[in-house]
């Protein structure tokens, strides 16, 4: 790891297996044992203000706006405001002048100020970890309605006829699972339907992360994904 420019110094180094999280994008990877510092970061020393920025999957004015707020509420819960939202992904904080001779406990204190986050909209995630197989869900995930095939796999749907028997029920065979709407808002299906479907289809759990792959890259799956 280097500095961002021809001839800089190397910060850290790391050797092993590099994994790759996509096989179709080999220019970035993964070192599972990590890096070694051999040299200090530098860091810039904090002045009279400094700049909060907020993770782009939660940014927005709305989630400013609140961030400051609760940094007010807190920081500064009698005098003027000290933090305001200068953009989207920006919370400007200065830092009032009698508590400038320990800037470190001012600091600490806006960095622990307990922000609200059912407030802020917190994007779905599904977490998907491609050597144990586990995918982990956070939130009502929701996908675009859509028709999913697997291989040569016949799936069997048997549905009851007028007047059902046992013995005699109407089948229908297909070699496609549909994820149905059920008429929901904005017409989108949520996560849960599209792993009944995996289920039907008798999908391993390596070959269900490539469909979630394959549904985020065509913007049909509304999450961020995170591959580990």
């Amino acid at each position: 790891l280097t500095e961002p420019r021809a001839g800089g110094v190397t910060y850290s180094i790391a050797a092993g297996k590099v994994e790759l999280e996509d096989p179709s994008i080999s220019t970035t990877g993964k070192v599972r044992d990590g890096a070694r510092i051999i040299r200090d970061l530098p860091t810039m020393p904090v002045e009279s203000t400094f700049d909060l920025v907020i993770d782009p999957q939660v940014a927005g004015w709305s989630a400013c706006k609140i961030l400051a707020s609760v940094i007010n509420e807190n920081a500064q819960p009698q005098g003027p405001a000290i933090a305001f939202a200068i953009d989207e992904r920006t919370v400007r904080v200065t830092i009032p002048e009698h508590e400038r001779v320990s800037k470190a406990k001012f600091i600490d204190t806006v960095m622990s100020a307990p922000v609200p986050t059912s407030l802020l909209e917190l994007a779905a995630v599904v977490i998907c970890n491609q050597r144990s197989g586990v995918i982990v869900v956070t939130g009502d995930v929701e996908i675009s309605p859509g028709i999913i095939s697997h291989k040569d796999l016949v799936i069997t749907t048997t549905i009851p006829a007028p007047k059902p028997t046992a013995l005699d029920p109407l089948v229908e065979r297909s070699r496609y699972v549909k994820i149905d709407t059920h008429n929901r808002p904005k017409e989108q299906a949520r996560l849960a339907d599209l792993m009944g479907a995996f289920k039907q289809l008798d999908i391993p759990p390596s070959q269900q992360i490539e469909v979630l792959q394959l549904l985020h890259k065509t913007g049909r799956l509304h999450a961020k994904l995170v591959m580990e």
